[in-house]
């Protein structure tokens, strides 16, 4: 109750409004993209009709299925994005709260409620409007959380489910996180290698659809060359800009 009401205090501002302005509004436009190819017979999507782009193909796909779906029963595209990010929320924080209880009841509650209101989600969401990374990152305590303890099946199908969603998430967040998540996964290991066998292949079984094309595929676009032209110094502001900015939020 205590986080979904914490919860409904992030997103009321939204509740009101059809929509918001973002920097990325193309969320909405993605799932009607992906509309159009599952109904030209993509299953799964790879190529956006009637574009004939691939977007995705290389794009991390997952919030758009989501989206997509809720759409289908909210019969609303602006509705399903936002009911996606309110239960992404939502969520995140128990995730935080199952991760950090294992140090006691109270670390989680703070430890949930410090996640759920960090400046960073804030921005993703109210002004870059980064729908797939907000979703990854509140995939991100139940991954550490999966890989903790996969002693039992049933723990290892949840790893292995819990990761393939990760990686159908958002292209970088996972791979930033991987170097992070094997140290945890070393600290937490079990008995066995034969524990690891199960949501390994649960993981690439699950997500080979989106995994193979992203790895095999990428020299048939211009995706690495336009990376390789972005000026990273441009990227680094000076801390007077941390607090006066002029985006106007």
């Amino acid at each position: 109750g205590l986080f979904l009401l914490l919860a409904i205090a992030i997103f009321w501002p939204l509740f009101p409004n059809v929509w918001y302005p973002v920097h990325d509004t193309t969320s909405i436009a993605r799932a009607y993209l992906l509309a159009d190819s599952l109904r030209h017979g993509q299953i799964p999507a790879l190529w956006a009709f009637p574009i004939q782009y691939p977007l995705f193909h290389f794009y991390a796909p997952l919030f758009t299925y989501l989206s997509l779906g809720v759409k289908a029963l909210s019969g609303s595209y602006f509705l399903g994005v936002k009911l996606v990010l309110f239960a992404t929320c939502l969520i995140g924080t128990l995730g935080m709260y199952r991760l950090a209880s294992r140090w006691g009841r109270v670390a989680g509650l703070l430890s949930a409620t410090a996640f759920a209101l960090l400046p960073y989600a804030a921005v993703n969401l109210y002004v870059r409007g980064a729908y797939a990374e907000y979703l990854s990152l509140n995939l991100l305590p139940w991954v550490f959380w999966a890989w903790s303890d996969i002693s039992g099946n049933r723990r290892q199908l949840f790893a292995g489910i819990i990761t393939t969603l990760f990686l159908l998430s958002h292209n970088l967040i996972p791979l930033i996180t991987f170097p992070f998540l094997l140290v945890w996964i070393i600290i937490h290991r079990p008995s066995t290698i034969v524990h690891y066998l199960l949501p390994t292949f649960v993981t690439l079984g699950l997500g080979a659809f989106y995994l193979l094309p992203l790895f095999f595929e990428r020299q048939f676009v211009v995706a690495d060359a336009i990376a390789q032209t972005t000026d990273y110094a441009r990227h680094f502001v000076a801390p007077s800009q941390l607090w006066n900015s002029l985006w106007g939020f």
